[in-house]
């Protein structure tokens, strides 16, 4: 996730691997620990101010 926010910065392709990552580990985990987790990352890398946690 931090080479795609490096990469594209905080555009429509960053979200877009945002939720390929989120999609994928719904799939094959604990969908709501990798959002959460991905919500502490967007936050980190400044992608975003605040985050919602499930």
């Amino acid at each position: 996730m931090s080479a795609s926010h490096k990469h594209h910065g905080s555009g429509p392709e960053f979200w877009e691997a945002y939720r390929d990552i989120l999609d994928t580990a719904a799939l094959h985990g604990d969908g709501a620990a990798a959002a959460n987790e991905l919500a502490r990352l967007a936050v980190q890398l400044g992608v975003t101010e605040t985050a919602l946690f499930l």
